[in-house]
């Protein structure tokens, strides 16, 4: 086996350039091609040995080629630890399956940068010449990452408020928020302005929009690490409580962000404007029940407007 598919391709380069011009040529623009490739391509026996990496490594990685040579398992250090299991089950498998593989997994560059890694790899082998190896190549797609992020970050966010919309919570977080999570939102809070219609009737409805921009920020402000925050529509809000071991707790929670609002002046046109807002909290006991965890919240809040307003009713 050559140990160095560059070093060898260069080699028979120089050989070619006097006696045989057309096939120098050939593998003079075939050099140029790999060396000139944005992507991160390689090589490997299946004992890891890499015998061919691509100078395009350095572009995407900050690597420069003879560092994957003198160390096989510096992949190892460059995927992103959030991937690391899903890299090494993907290793196994690409030694002991003949399959072509596509993944999407992020990596930290040299330079500590984080990056999107579209990755293709498959086996290829030829038994009359003893050739058996992995082919890769990997392209950097962070700025699509990027933009797929942006504009689902657009489509899941309430444009006045800066808060998640409801179309996050039926079409993102199924998805998604769950999976990441392994469901550790275990409460479920639903709040709702106090005689917003009021203000909307007397002020008119700029004030109410600087309400709930106020309202929103103190809602941002005092959530924990974890927990999300949903314009659930109008004037009400939906509160996802992450990792909570009590009603007890649950409640508390809440209580403090009610006791903020209460608290908080909004000012519009001169005008001092004092809200409050009402709390109904629900235990949610698996992504299945979430459904039913938020009428349980839905029916506290309707409890907690008959019963005065102003306050938090939570499961017992």
């Amino acid at each position: 086996m050559v140990k160095r598919l560059d070093t060898a391709l260069e080699r028979l380069i120089r050989e070619k350039e006097e006696n045989h011009p057309e096939d120098h040529r050939v593998l003079k623009i075939l050099h140029l091609y790999i060396d000139h490739s944005p992507c991160w391509d390689s090589l490997r026996c299946k004992d890891g040995r890499y015998i061919y990496v691509s100078p395009g490594v350095k572009l995407v990685t900050g690597y420069e080629p003879d560092e994957f040579y003198e160390n096989p398992k510096i992949d190892s250090k460059i995927i992103h630890p959030d991937f690391l299991r899903l890299w090494e089950n993907h290793q196994h498998r690409q030694t002991s399956k003949e399959e072509k593989v596509f993944l999407e997994f992020k990596i930290i560059t040299k330079e500590g940068e984080e990056r999107w890694i579209n990755h293709f790899c498959e086996r290829i082998r030829d038994v009359n010449s003893e050739i058996d190896l992995i082919r890769s190549s990997n392209i950097d797609i962070s700025r699509i990452k990027m933009r797929e992020m942006l504009i689902k970050e657009k489509s899941n966010t309430d444009p006045l408020t800066g808060l998640f919309n409801r179309r996050f919570l039926t079409d993102y977080a199924p998805k998604e928020m769950w999976i990441i999570s392994k469901w550790g939102y275990n409460f479920v809070a639903i709040g709702d302005i106090d005689d917003f219609k009021k203000i909307n009737d007397t002020y008119g409805h700029e004030a109410g929009d600087e309400v709930l921009k106020a309202i929103a920020k103190i809602i941002i402000s005092n959530l924990r690490e974890g927990d999300i925050a949903v314009r659930w529509g109008g004037e009400e809000f939906l509160l996802l409580l992450h990792d909570v071991s009590s009603s007890a707790i649950a409640y508390e929670i809440v209580e403090r962000l009610r006791a903020n609002v209460e608290k908080e002046v909004t000012w519009h046109q001169d005008k001092n404007l004092k809200v409050t807002i009402s709390f109904g909290v629900a235990r949610c006991k698996g992504k299945e029940e979430f459904s039913k965890a938020i009428k349980e919240a839905d029916k506290r809040l309707y409890l907690a407007k008959n019963a005065g307003k102003n306050r938090v009713i939570a499961t017992g």
